[in-house]
């Protein structure tokens, strides 16, 4: 959603993946995000990890 990908575009700048701060406030970004779909759709915390390593394999390239 345009809220998820506003929440998280301050934080991906150039290689944002090697800055400690950076990647942890995306990872706390996108957990946030995928646990909502546990709540609104009752995906279970298998599927939910799932979504959050790919949702994260995908931003992680982002500015490389």
């Amino acid at each position: 959603t345009k809220e998820f990908s506003d929440s998280i575009k301050p934080y991906l700048l150039t290689n944002w993946f090697a800055q400690n701060v950076l990647r942890k406030n995306v990872e706390k970004e996108v957990r946030s995000f995928v646990r909502k779909f546990k709540r609104d759709y009752g995906f279970t915390m298998e599927r939910i990890n799932n979504l959050y390593e790919k949702l994260m394999d995908k931003i992680r390239y982002y500015g490389s």
